[in-house]
């Protein structure tokens, strides 16, 4: 008998949580990625309205790595691509590893993680309590899996510094 695959969380459906997608399965290591937006992309998912506590590119947003520096290593961008990509650019270059990679089947869209913690068995089996809540529905979500990668970004969550006097700072 076949010993189970591994299942791994992967919080984040943009280019580090996809890139860990491949990276798994390619361990034989079964991935299931969180994404609490409704498509994957990240950061790299323009969008004309602001959403609270994520961030988002301005539309004149142009790299300013070159795609071969930003590129991901088994997956090169195409020549027609700018050398400083935009961002419907960087998109477009992200669907193209995604649907190679057919990461989607993976992801389970508006799941917004709420928390991870240590199973009950945590100290026999090392494993982890992931609880996630459809960003629609509402609906709570609880499973155990072997392991988790945190795959946010930088852009997730702003981080604002505390100093004396900032609740009458006006501007």
């Amino acid at each position: 008998m076949a010993a189970k695959k591994k299942r791994i969380a992967v919080i984040g459906g943009g280019f580090a949580g996809f890139c860990s997608i491949v990276m798994l399965k390619e361990e034989e290591l079964e991935p299931v990625c969180f994404e609490q937006m409704d498509n994957p992309g990240g950061s790299w998912f323009y969008r004309e309205e602001s959403i609270e506590g994520l961030g988002s590119l301005m539309a004149t947003t142009v790299l300013n790595t070159s795609k071969e520096m930003s590129a991901i290593s088994n997956f090169p961008p195409r020549k027609e691509l700018h050398n400083y990509m935009r961002p419907h650019e960087m998109y477009q270059y992200f669907t193209e590893y995604h649907s190679q990679y057919e990461c989607l089947k993976h992801v389970k869209f508006n799941m917004m993680v709420t928390s991870v913690k240590r199973s009950e068995d945590y100290g026999e089996t090392g494993k982890w309590k992931v609880t996630a809540k459809n960003t629609i529905t509402e609906e709570e979500l609880a499973d155990v899996y072997d392991g988790v990668m945190v795959c946010v970004g930088h852009m997730n969550r702003p981080v604002i510094p505390k100093y004396p006097g900032q609740e009458i700072f006006k501007g």
